[in-house]
């Protein structure tokens, strides 16, 4: 279908999983990715599988947790593909399901700074670039996100 043929398109979390997944659909319908992770080999993975299939790829390491780590993602898309269509905030983690005792506030920082603010910076960044375009903010979540589930950060009596 082709349906994003001369898009340009940034993923971040691409290196695994959804984002991987959503880099490749992505490309299959003609879009150019830069898939953004802090997994390099993962990162470098998926932009191969994208090339093997037709695609046009590129990867850059980034942490959504550094706000100029962020803007250099932005800028890559940019600078190597002359635009940016749609920017894809995916890159999340999960609190390895430690109960509300054994999570440390260094984890509870980590994932709140992952999950939270580097969907902020992600948005912040990409917003003057697609406003050019007229482009679009993907921001996935996990279905954790409409309700609880046994496990992860909870109260245990």
């Amino acid at each position: 279908m082709a349906r994003f043929n001369g898009k340009v398109v940034v993923v971040t979390g691409g290196s695994s999983g959804v984002g991987r997944s959503a880099a490749k659909l992505f490309a299959e319908e003609g879009a150019k990715v830069v898939v953004g992770d802090i997994v390099e080999l993962g990162g470098q993975e998926a932009v191969s599988q994208i090339k093997a299939a037709g695609g046009e790829a590129t990867f850059q390491k980034v942490d959504v947790t550094d706000w100029e780590g962020v803007q250099a993602l932005v800028k890559k898309a940019v600078d190597t593909y002359g635009k940016l269509d749609v920017y894809v905030n995916n890159a999340g983690m999960l609190d390895g399901m430690a109960n509300w005792e054994k999570t440390t506030p260094e984890l509870w920082d980590r994932i709140i700074n992952i999950n939270l603010r580097g969907y902020f910076f992600g948005a912040k960044a990409a917003l003057p670039e697609l406003i050019k375009t007229k482009g679009n903010i993907v921001m996935t979540a996990s279905v954790a996100g409409l309700g609880a589930s046994a496990g992860g950060v909870e109260l245990t009596a």
